[in-house]
Parts: structure tokens; sequence; C-alpha cells
């Protein structure tokens, strides 16, 4: 990143980090829930939110700077690509369960409780 681009990164990086914010809290949840309420198991469940909830920042930042030409353009990939991995393993730990219930009480179909 050149100085030129630390201009509009600072000027822009708290509605850069809002979006980014929201966007990493709304991607994975549809990835889990959605999987759970087919009966898909929580395992694949949770491999499904993570593939939903965590992009390829570094291909968008090549794209918006090579093909569409625009520095501006990657700035919110560039601060997606370092906030995606916190806030992931921010929503990871809680849907991860051990106690035969996922984080949305619905027993896991690894445990001995989603049986009764």
């Amino acid at each position: 990143m050149t100085p030129a681009n630390f201009r509009p990164l600072h000027e822009n990086f708290g509605q850069l980090s809002l979006n980014t914010v929201v966007f990493c809290l709304c991607s994975p949840a549809p990835g889990y829930l959605l999987p759970r309420t087919l009966a898909v198991s929580r395992s694949q469940s949770v491999a499904s939110s993570f593939e939903i909830g965590i992009h390829n920042a570094t291909l968008a930042i090549v794209i918006a700077q090579t093909v569409i030409g625009s520095v501006e353009m990657s700035l919110p990939a560039g601060v997606y690509g370092v906030l995606m991995y916190f806030l992931a393993a921010g929503f990871g730990f809680p849907i991860r369960g051990r106690s035969g219930r996922d984080a949305a009480g619905i027993p896991t179909s690894e445990s001995p409780s989603a049986s009764s």
C-alpha cells in the first residue's frame, strides 16, 4: 500500500469497519442456521458457515485494483481481510458446541442426547 492509499483508508476506516463487522456477522449465520433447520449435521453446518463467512479478500483486492482500476474499491476488501478472521473466530467458538446442543439449541447428531 502506497502512502497515497493511506489517506482514503484513514478517512473511511470507521465506516468501512462498521460495514465489515455487520457483513461478517450476517454472512456466516445463514450458512449455519439454514443447514441446521434442514437436519444437516452440526459439523457440516459449521463448515458451511465458515465457507460462506470467510471470503477471499485478496482476490477482491486484486480485481478492484487491476480489473476495475480503483484503489478506493479495494479498501473494503482490505479492511475485511484483516477483521474477518477475528470475527469468524468469535462466531465459531459459540457454535462449536460440546454439550449435545449447538448455540441455537438444536440437538447435535454427533451426541447421545440427539437420539432422545
